[in-house]
């Protein structure tokens, strides 16, 4: 397996860290980045960018003043613990799709299907963590006139909307980015 050099792999890092930074403050994509890095990368990769994910919240959640913003303040840990298992849960996920259609001929079963399901899984990891995190841990917060059970609601319709938007996105970069990368520097991992 060829493999990349350190100061290749430590411009990709700072690359997708820069992406996931800048989409945090876009709704409903704001995974992206960390779901494109975990597919082109390795496990360790998985782990940092799950980290710099739950980092950059709590960063976020102080630039804002939304109610989810708010809430991070109030409960910071929210913002980070379940962060973390984003990204190994979306990397066990590809190996486990790799495994299971590396021999298909069909098109969409090898290349579409399995980065539909990875970004499922990553998106579905955020809402169910975070959402059921407040609603463990945070019942009687209350900001801006909400009150936590309302926003739980919320949250649950933005993570709908995150999960399908990922869902059909995350594919069309990641065969765009395939289709671009004629020298292979992105597609050196394989398990």
């Amino acid at each position: 397996m060829k493999q990349r050099s350190l100061s290749a792999n430590i411009a990709l890092y700072a690359i997708f860290t820069a992406l996931l930074a800048a989409f945090l403050f876009l709704p409903y994509v704001f995974l992206i980045p960390l779901i494109i890095m975990v597919i082109f990368m390795d496990f360790k990769a998985s782990v940092y960018i799950s980290i710099a994910c739950g980092l950059i919240s709590i960063t976020y959640a102080f630039m804002m003043a939304s109610f989810v913003a708010l809430a991070f303040r109030q409960y910071p840990l929210i913002a980070i613990i379940p962060r973390l298992f984003i990204g190994p849960a979306a990397y066990g996920t590809k190996i486990a799709l790799r495994k299971l259609t590396k021999n298909s001929k069909n098109f969409f079963m090898r290349e579409v299907l399995p980065y539909s399901i990875i970004g499922a899984v990553a998106t579905l990891t955020n809402t169910i963590l975070v959402v059921g995190s407040f609603a463990i841990f945070a019942r009687g917060f209350s900001a801006l006139g909400v009150a936590m059970p309302l926003a739980i609601g919320e949250m649950l319709i933005a993570g709908c909307i995150e999960l399908a938007i990922a869902i059909v996105i995350t594919p069309a970069i990641v065969l765009a980015l395939k289709k671009a990368d004629k020298n292979h520097f992105l597609n050196l991992e394989e398990a």
